[in-house]
């Protein structure tokens, strides 16, 4: 907000709906303005970003080329060169494992029944419907019991300010 507003903006007030409608407006500019910059400024980072990885992967390609012609330490996950202010470092990832846990959990419950879990949760969404709040906590219609394990929240009410679309 510029200065001229902000001091312009000492003792005003909306009194009526033509000088809200300017508010509304005010309001509409401001995003839009903003909206523009986002995009502006989002599209320079995308470009500088492209190009910066660009960078890295040729480098990187050029490094590791370079490293394949030198002798290096090698372990059993993993060779590795020190230069004076890096380290180039070939590991060698484990393998993946795709699981389809039904199959899994069929063989575990014959191979190895110890090894399968059994996991309970709350249908929160179906047993929300049947209860209500009263005086700050959370009672259950059906029984009329306060429901253990939930802890109500009250949270104010939040004015926003919905601009509708000129087309």
């Amino acid at each position: 907000m510029s200065e001229a507003m902000m001091d312009a903006r000492e003792g005003w007030e909306i009194r009526d709906d033509k000088a809200a409608e300017w508010a509304v407006k005010q309001i509409s500019n401001a995003r839009a303005d903003t909206e523009r910059w986002r995009a502006h400024f989002a599209e320079q980072l995308r470009r500088i970003e492209e190009a910066n990885e660009q960078t890295v992967a040729y480098m990187t390609a050029q490094l590791e080329r370079y490293f394949d012609t030198l002798p290096h330490k090698a372990t059993k996950t993993q060779e590795s060169y020190q230069l004076p202010g890096a380290k180039l470092v070939r590991k060698t990832p484990a393998p993946q494992y795709v699981v389809d846990n039904d199959r899994l959990v069929e063989h575990l419950r014959t191979a190895a029944p110890d090894l399968v879990e059994t996991t309970y949760k709350p249908r929160w969404g179906e047993y929300k419907k049947r209860c209500q709040v009263v005086g700050g906590e959370l009672v259950d219609s059906a029984t009329g019991e306060l429901v253990d394990g939930v802890t109500v929240v009250e949270r104010g009410a939040v004015f926003t300010v919905e601009i509708k679309e000129v087309t």
